[in-house]
C-alpha cells in the first residue's frame, strides 16, 4: 500500500499548507485501540454462540470424527475453508463498494485502495458532517439489512449471524469514526478525509 501513503500523506499536508489553521480529529490513534477492543468482544461473541450453535458443531464433528472416509472429511474442510475467504473477501469487496456508492457524484475527486492488509476509500474534499456520519455507516448498515433478509427468506440463523459478524470486523474502524465525528465534530463542520475539520459559519 505504498501508493496510499504517499497519496494520501501528499493530499493531506497540501491541505494542511492551504488552510493552515485545521484541527485534527486524531482518528488513527483512537481506531488502534478501539478496534482491538472491538475485535476482541466481537471474537469472543462469536465463539461463544458456535460453540452453542449445535448443528453446526455437531455435524462438523461427526464428520471429523468419521476415519473412515477421510477423502469426505478433506474435501468438507477444504470446502468450508473456501467458502469463508470468498465470503470474507465478497463482503470486504462490497463494503468498499458502498463507500463509494455514497461519494457516487464526487467520483472525481475520490481515491480507491484495496489490498490484502488495507482497503478505503480516501475523498479529496470537504463533507458536511451529516455526509461523513453517512460515510462512514453505509457499509454497516447495508450489511444488516442483508443479515436480516437472509434470515427472513432462508430462516438461516447461522448465515445471518456470520454476515453479522463479517460486518462488525470490516466495519470496526468505520464505527469508531463514526461515533467521534459524532461527538466531536460541531453540527455545521466540514470534515476533510477524516482528519481535519474546520467549524462552517
Amino acid at each position: 500500500m505504498k501508493n496510499y501513503k504517499l497519496v494520501t500523506s501528499n493530499l493531506i499536508s497540501k491541505m494542511r499548507e492551504q488552510h493552515g489553521n485545521l484541527k485534527e480529529l486524531n482518528l488513527c490513534s483512537a481506531r488502534s485501540k478501539s478496534n482491538l477492543y472491538i475485535n476482541i468482544v466481537v471474537n469472543l461473541l462469536f465463539l461463544i454462540w458456535i460453540s452453542s450453535y449445535r448443528l453446526f458443531y455437531s455435524s462438523f464433528l461427526s464428520i471429523l470424527s468419521n476415519n473412515q472416509d477421510s477423502q469426505r472429511t478433506m474435501v468438507y474442510v477444504f470446502t468450508y475453508g473456501i467458502s469463508i475467504f470468498i465470503s470474507v473477501l465478497a463482503m470486504g469487496i462490497f463494503h468498499e463498494f458502498c463507500h463509494v456508492l455514497v461519494v457516487a457524484k464526487y467520483y472525481k475527486h475520490c481515491y480507491i485502495f484495496y489490498g490484502f492488509k488495507k482497503h478505503t476509500v480516501f475523498c479529496d474534499m470537504w463533507l458536511s458532517k451529516s455526509y461523513a456520519l453517512l460515510l462512514c455507516i453505509a457499509p454497516f448498515l447495508f450489511f444488516i439489512i442483508i443479515s436480516v433478509i437472509s434470515y427472513t427468506f432462508t430462516s438461516n440463523l447461522f448465515v445471518s449471524i456470520w454476515i453479522i459478524y463479517i460486518n462488525v470486523l470490516l466495519s470496526s474502524h468505520d464505527l469508531v469514526d463514526f461515533f467521534i465525528i459524532l461527538f466531536r465534530v460541531p453540527r455545521k463542520a466540514s470534515i476533510y478525509a477524516n482528519y481535519f475539520w474546520r467549524q462552517q459559519y
